[in-house]
């Protein structure tokens, strides 16, 4: 399938659509000025595999200071 490609003032006028037809497509758009490539719209793919671990330790306590407030030192 040859590329779609998009001329800057258009994407421009239709940004949202296109963002859209690019997130249920999947297709990448090139944007172009002039003829020139200059971007690409594509859609984030994330791997959940690749997410596995990213979290390392997650304290229980969210509100809780991450430090006792007498080992801070104010800039003066």
């Amino acid at each position: 399938m040859a590329r779609r490609e998009v001329a800057v003032g258009d994407f421009r006028q239709r940004a949202t659509e296109l963002v859209r037809q690019v997130e249920e497509t999947k297709e990448p758009i090139t944007i172009t000025r002039h003829g020139v490539p200059v971007a690409e719209l594509r859609a984030v793919t994330v791997d959940p595999k690749a997410l596995l671990g990213s979290v390392k330790y997650l304290d229980q306590d969210l509100v809780r200071p991450v430090a006792d407030p007498d080992d801070w030192e104010a800039a003066s």
